[in-house]
C-alpha cells in the first residue's frame, strides 16, 4: 500500500488530513475545478471564435520567430500575473472572506 510507504512520496511523511477535512477539500476543489473549467472554457471559445486575443495561430501572421517566441512569453506572462493575483489575495480583506480557506489546508493533496 502507498499509506505504507510514505516517506517515498509525500514531502509530510507523518501527517494526514482529517476525514472531515479531506471531505470538505475535496467538495471546495470540485466546486472550484467546476468555477474555473467553466470560464476557461467560455474564453477559450470566444476566442476560438475570433474574440480578441494576442496569440497567433498561424505562421505567416508575424512570422516563425514570433510564433514560437510567443508561448515562453505567455508562459512567463501568465506566471506572474499568478503571482500578483496570489499576493492580492493575501491582502486583509481579501484574505479573510475568500483566501483563508485556500490555507485552512497545512497537507497539500490534488484538491487544495
Amino acid at each position: 500500500r502507498q499509506r505504507d510507504k510514505t516517506a517515498d512520496w509525500k514531502l509530510q511523511p507523518n501527517s494526514f488530513l482529517s476525514v472531515e477535512d479531506e471531505l470538505h477539500e475535496i467538495k471546495i476543489g470540485t466546486l472550484s475545478l467546476l468555477v474555473t473549467g467553466t470560464f476557461s472554457a467560455i474564453l477559450s471559445c470566444y476566442i476560438y471564435n475570433g474574440g480578441w486575443s494576442m496569440v497567433y495561430h498561424r505562421w505567416d501572421e508575424y512570422g516563425v520567430l514570433w510564433f514560437f517566441l510567443q508561448w515562453p512569453a505567455i508562459f512567463l506572462y501568465q506566471d506572474y500575473v499568478t503571482y500578483l493575483l496570489h499576493r492580492m489575495y493575501h491582502t486583509p480583506w481579501l484574505y479573510k472572506n475568500f483566501h483563508k480557506l485556500h490555507h485552512r489546508y497545512k497537507h497539500p493533496t490534488a484538491f487544495s
